[in-house]
């Protein structure tokens, strides 16, 4: 059970608290999605990534009670820093190294979905000043599978953390867009995207537009070279007669940029 495996003592004592379920903290899912997601498939790093996300968080409420590390504030989710602070960067800190779980020595011994549970294990704990602390465990790291791609998996996972937020937030973020500028896609004031966030809901009739922004975005995202999306939106282009992604937004043209874009990249490869 998973209380007692986030109090473990060690690797194999937490393996069999977690044995009691098999699919404990998505140990289902990492074991089905894991290999795929490192030969590249987009869909199985979405399924990865979302269920480390889960079960991160899932761990940190089973340790909230007893450890003052963790702080719940209603359905957010805060770490406190070696210096006391509660934030949500010790969260995302924690999100984010699902990127590493293909190279934890773990998952030799005890297979993709209960290793990368417990590697999950270990990464909360050690991100408990005040926790029951890490178990060992060996040094090295597994044979993966052949084809693995781990460079290519880490940008993926990349890509696929960001976009786990709100999808106006997402768009913001990915084209470097100021609260101004992001409602003038829109055709509506800064004051209307305030309060779109704070809702966390668009109105109904730019659902569509808000669509066609996430899709190109996520599609120039896993084509680019990071660093680069921000600056291609913003520079004109022949194929729009001059004109820049963001114009075409404006404009109301973005249903053919995005089917344009689409059919200038193909969704299969990543750069």
């Amino acid at each position: 059970m998973l209380k007692e495996a986030l109090w473990a003592k060690t690797a194999d004592e937490a393996a069999d608290a977690l044995s009691a379920d098999t699919d404990l903290l998505g140990a289902s899912v990492f074991a089905d999605c894991l290999g795929p997601a490192l030969m590249g498939q987009w869909r199985a790093v979405e399924m990865v990534v979302g269920t480390w996300r889960g079960a991160i968080d899932e761990a940190l409420i089973g340790f909230s009670p007893k450890v003052s590390d963790v702080v719940i504030h209603g359905a957010e989710i805060q770490v406190k820093s070696i210096g006391g602070v509660a934030s949500r960067s010790g969260l995302a800190m924690l999100h984010s190294l699902v990127a590493d779980v293909p190279t934890s020595p773990l998952l030799e011994k005890y297979g993709f979905g209960p290793g990368v549970s417990l590697t999950l294990l270990r990464c909360v704990r050690s991100a408990l000043p005040h926790g029951p602390g890490v178990f060992e465990i060996p040094t090295g790291f597994p044979d993966l599978p052949l084809g693995a791609d781990v460079s290519r998996f880490r940008r993926l996972c990349e890509i696929a953390v960001r976009r786990m937020v709100p999808p106006l937030t997402y768009v913001a973020n990915q084209f470097g867009l100021s609260r101004q500028e992001l409602g003038s896609l829109f055709g509506v004031s800064r004051q209307a995207v305030d309060d779109w966030e704070t809702r966390e809901r668009v109105p109904e009739r730019h659902a569509a537009k808000l669509a066609d922004l996430v899709a190109v975005a996520e599609l120039l995202d896993r084509k680019l070279k990071p660093g680069r999306l921000q600056l291609v939106v913003r520079r004109p282009s022949p194929a729009f007669g001059g004109r820049s992604f963001l114009d075409m937004a404006r404009e109301g043209l973005l249903e053919d940029v995005r089917r344009q874009t689409e059919e200038a990249l193909d969704w299969a490869g990543t750069a």
